[in-house]
């Protein structure tokens, strides 16, 4: 049987979830922040995605393997997730505290508009983009 090695890099964004790994759309696993899990698979044509969650979820990575290969994917947060949704963080904070001067909101109502415009941009524009799985050794960076 062929093997396939999953490496999830340690990141803080996500650090307390563990990514499900599906192979052909069927859950294969999961592998947690900064670990690596090994699966058996059977030799052939098979897709890989990764899933962070209920919306966060990795690129589809096709790749083929033979019979007593193994194969070894890294999954990480690009660094441009990171920077993007510390961006967004600034700019929301900012601007509440622009907000809070003319319109006094209560905690309640401050915190729902510092967390849905960060929500909608995690899960509309990032929803697929969250996770990256590339094949790599692990001499690879």
């Amino acid at each position: 049987m062929a093997k396939i090695i999953i490496f999830r890099k340690a990141s803080f964004v996500g650090a307390i979830r563990p990514s499900t790994i599906f192979l052909d759309n069927k859950q294969l696993g999961q592998v947690s922040n900064g670990k690596t899990e090994e699966f058996t698979v059977t030799g052939g044509s098979h897709e890989l995605k990764l899933k962070l969650g209920a919306l966060s979820s990795s690129n589809k990575l096709n790749f083929s393997i033979s019979e007593n290969e193994t194969k070894t994917f890294k999954v990480s947060v690009p660094a441009s997730y990171i920077g993007i949704l510390m961006v967004v963080a600034f700019v929301v904070s900012f601007g509440m505290e622009y907000l809070q001067n003319i319109y006094h909101f209560s905690k309640p109502v401050k915190l729902l508009l510092i967390l849905i415009p960060m929500l909608l941009f995690v899960f509309v524009f990032m929803k697929d983009k969250a996770l990256v799985v590339k094949e790599t050794s692990f001499t690879d960076n």
